[in-house]
């Protein structure tokens, strides 16, 4: 037998496969149950909640910035409603840090592994498409449907299985 590829855990149990490897921070422990389900809606929907989750955190940031300084700025009139935030200023503050950070990685991390894709998919021939070919599986698979339709597409111009 061959050794398993880097990123398969062997001590899953059951349907249990590895969730999402690039992501060292959650180790081989995390898992996702099937193809279906949360797993694979994630897999299609994470870029768009990642930009979601830094745009609420940006503004969630700014709002509990206005409402803590809000007694040092000089307001207009009708600016009231800073005032009715109060104390939980400082939580919104405490989110929008935690949103911002969290969608700024995984926006980052789709940036980082469109980039790469479309570096290995470049033409430089054969060879180098073949010697990347796991990589650019593994990304295609990480990036979604639309990146494997290209992956498969490209396995067909080389006449490769």
């Amino acid at each position: 037998m061959g050794a398993a590829p880097p990123y398969s855990v062997p001590h899953t149990v059951g349907a249990c496969k590895p969730f999402f490897t690039s992501h060292a921070l959650w180790g081989p422990g995390i898992c996702m149950a099937s193809k279906s389900g949360l797993g694979k809606w994630w897999k299609y929907n994470y870029h768009f909640l990642a930009w979601f989750c830094l745009l609420a955190g940006l503004a969630s940031l700014s709002l509990g910035l206005l409402g803590i300084y809000y007694d040092d700025l000089v307001a207009p009139d009708g600016v009231e409603y800073l005032s009715d935030i109060g104390a939980w200023s400082y939580w919104a503050l405490l989110f929008g840090v935690m949103a911002a950070i969290l969608g700024g990685y995984y926006t980052y991390s789709h940036i980082d592994k469109m980039r790469k894709f479309e570096a290995m998919m470049e033409n430089r021939g054969r060879v180098n498409f073949m010697r990347d070919l796991d990589e650019i599986e593994r990304l295609a698979y990480e990036l979604g449907a639309a990146f494997e339709a290209r992956v498969i597409e490209r396995k067909r111009e080389f006449k490769l299985k």
